[in-house]
Formats: structure tokens, C-alpha cells, sequence
């Protein structure tokens, strides 16, 4: 959650650092570029972290409500 709201916050400053052509061709551009790259950095680091806390520790998981994903799941996990 704090990698997503910091990506939010970040993303709000470059949109004030670059609205109206702000950063195009300007000293800025290389602070809002290297902005950019950070958030979309840390945005990925966060759906990766996301995805390995649904998928190998099952947060927000329910388990056995499907029979057959069940099975698929437990053939996966042994073999």
C-alpha cells in the first residue's frame, strides 16, 4: 500500500511539474523523466509484491470453493 501511494503522490507531482508544456525543453524535464522512471519502478515492485501475496502466501484466497482448481492446485504444488 505505501509503494501505491507514494506512486500516487509522485505521479501528482510530475503532472504539476509538466502541465502546460512545464518541463518540455526546460531544466525540469530530466527531474520529471527520472520521476516517472522511479514511480514506474516502484508501481511494479508493488504488483509483484501483490501477486506473491495472492498467489504463495493465499491472502484474499479461498480455498476449496472450486473442486477442480483444487486438484489443479495440489497437482501443481507435488510435482
Amino acid at each position: 500500500m505505501f509503494l501505491n501511494l507514494t506512486g500516487v503522490v509522485l505521479y501528482t507531482i510530475n503532472w504539476f511539474l509538466r502541465r502546460g508544456n512545464g518541463a518540455l525543453h526546460t531544466p525540469r524535464w530530466g527531474l520529471v523523466f527520472g520521476l516517472e522512471v522511479v514511480t514506474f519502478i516502484a508501481l511494479g515492485i508493488s504488483g509483484w509484491l501483490g501477486g506473491r501475496i495472492a498467489f504463495e502466501h493465499k491472502v484474499g484466497v479461498v480455498e476449496n470453493a472450486d473442486p477442480e482448481a483444487t486438484e489443479i492446485g495440489r497437482r501443481e504444488r507435488s510435482g
